[in-house]
């Protein structure tokens, strides 16, 4: 065989190879999602039986933005606890102990699984910036909504009287009834997460 053409194939294996390692690892990052309570149990969301996709709520205790948003976020969990999407709230902060999430839980009545997220890696790994941000993960690793919870926040400091646009309940319900997203992203308001470079929370928007 000519030596060019064993140059050729092989290149055109290394290629292949190149091409599928990003899909081949998206499934197996989404097959390990390791999910670390506040009491220490450990959540695997992706491999429970009848679970289609996992949704995702970045909190923080003193973000007045996503401490509104409590209430709403345990009547989601109560109406779509069987959907097939359950909904865990993630604490990115380093400085958040699990003494502090307990105050935090017992002080807003959240039922819904709170997850210690001290180093950061869920957050990078979906690509969170602020509280509350959510977001909707397939089995595959594809994000399939991310962005605010609803629209009753025009602006930082600006409300209306009521939201009027539920773009996680929609997204919820529209994954949970094996549907496509009609709108995948919207813009997050809250306060930012403090990354190791960002030292101090402030409100921002994106």
């Amino acid at each position: 065989m000519p030596r060019s053409i064993t140059i050729t194939a092989a290149m055109a294996i290394v290629l292949s190879l190149h091409l599928a390692a990003p899909r081949l690892h998206a499934a197996e990052q989404s097959a390990d999602l390791l999910l670390t309570d506040v009491a220490g149990t450990v959540h695997r969301p992706m491999e429970e039986k009848g679970v289609q996709a996992v949704a995702l709520v970045f909190i923080t205790p003193d973000c007045p933005i996503a401490n509104f948003y409590q209430p709403t976020l345990r009547e989601l969990g109560a109406k779509f606890v069987t959907s097939g999407v359950p909904i865990y709230l993630v604490h990115s902060d380093p400085d958040v102990t699990a003494e502090d999430a307990e105050e935090h839980i017992a002080k807003f009545k959240i039922d819904l699984p709170v997850i210690l997220d001290h180093d950061q890696s869920i957050a990078r790994r979906v690509g969170a910036t602020v509280t509350p941000e959510a977001f909707i993960v397939d089995l595959n690793g594809k994000t399939l909504y991310q962005g605010r919870i609803d629209n009753f926040y025009e602006a930082l400091g600006r409300k209306r009287r009521a939201a009027t646009e539920h773009d996680f309940h929609d997204a919820l319900a529209a994954v949970a009834d094996g549907k496509t997203v009609a709108t995948p992203h919207t813009n997050a308001l809250g306060c930012k997460i403090p990354f190791a470079t960002n030292s101090q929370r402030s409100p921002v928007s994106k």
